[in-house]
């Protein structure tokens, strides 16, 4: 009996010590409910590198050009203030035939994205020009350029469609809306209010195939032989080269002169072979004439730019 009583009590034990351990630890489950951390920005606080397209000013010219270039993005800088920075600083190391729009004393004051509208107050500098800057209409040229270079950047590159400059007039800190004129940009005259709107990307300043044969065609028609230079390919297909400026002047002056050009069509930047359909009218040194219809003005691309062939409009305009 003593024995099966001490077998009834070590059994006894076991269950109790069973059904504690149970108690203790098969009735904890893990929480089912729980807040979902938030989401950290794995390149926050780390200096990077991006890809961006500006736009700077086609030397001498009414147009903008996309130039590609990877920018450094600061720690805990964005993007758009990145690329502001890039602007203000000017063209990259070889970005040749392009020039920066932006004075150097200008600066970022805030940058702000609010609804798909990006708020970037400037300030005043942004809207003033050195007083040797030229006519009026040079100087209307100069801001539009220096606009658009602000907006298509931001626009290409930026997470914005639209872009609000304002102005920082008294140096307060506080951007404001002005009227469109200080800014080069023309009145609108079924505008209720001439102070400037959010501005969208403007491709019409960017220049393309057909802009740049039309530029160096019109050059050549006005006798602007130095300005038209810059426009011509360093070297073609058929291994042309340019030639000197020298050469290129009294070259085209002692064949005549361009009387009269048309861009009738041109291919799109994107294209793997560039050209331009052109009609010219030519008139040479002796009185005759010659009259091109529908000829192909080769265009060769040269770094950020592109150009026309020398050698392909030598052919169109000699006898």
């Amino acid at each position: 009996m003593r024995k099966n009583g001490s077998k009834i009590r070590f059994l006894l034990i076991t269950a109790l010590a069973a059904f504690i351990m149970h108690g203790c630890f098969g009735g904890i489950r893990e929480d089912s409910v729980y807040e979902a951390l938030p989401p950290i920005d794995p390149e926050a606080g780390i200096e990077r590198e991006v890809s961006a397209d500006l736009y700077f000013r086609l030397t001498d010219e009414p147009y903008l050009v996309k130039v590609t270039r990877n920018i450094s993005v600061r720690a805990n800088e964005s993007r758009e203030n990145a690329i502001l920075r890039a602007l203000l600083n000017g063209p990259p190391p070889l970005s040749n035939g392009v020039s920066g729009v932006l004075t150097e004393s200008a600066r970022v004051i805030s940058v702000q994205l609010d609804g798909g509208i990006l708020y970037v107050t400037m300030s005043r500098e942004f809207i003033e020009t050195d007083k040797n800057a030229g006519s009026r209409e040079e100087i209307d040229e100069l801001l539009r350029l220096r606009v658009f270079a602000l907006v298509n950047s931001l626009t290409a590159s930026g997470s914005a469609d639209r872009i609000q400059i304002l102005i920082d007039l008294d140096n307060s800190g506080t951007g404001l809306r002005v009227q469109r004129g200080m800014l080069g940009l023309h009145t609108e005259d079924t505008a209720s209010s001439q102070l400037l709107e959010p501005l969208k990307f403007n491709s019409g300043i960017v220049v393309d195939s057909g802009k740049i044969a039309d530029l160096a065609l019109s050059h050549i028609r006005d006798g602007e032989y130095e300005r038209a230079y810059n426009l011509f390919a360093q070297s073609e297909s058929g291994g042309f080269q340019r030639p000197s400026y020298a050469a290129f002047e009294t070259e085209l002056k002692s064949l005549g002169a361009l009387r009269d050009y048309k861009i009738i069509s041109f291919r799109p930047p994107d294209s793997q072979e560039l050209s331009a359909s052109v009609n010219l009218d030519f008139v040479y040194t002796d009185g005759s004439a010659k009259t091109v219809k529908q000829a192909v003005l080769n265009l060769y691309r040269e770094g950020d730019l592109i150009k026309v062939g020398y050698n392909s409009l030598l052919k169109l305009v000699q006898r």
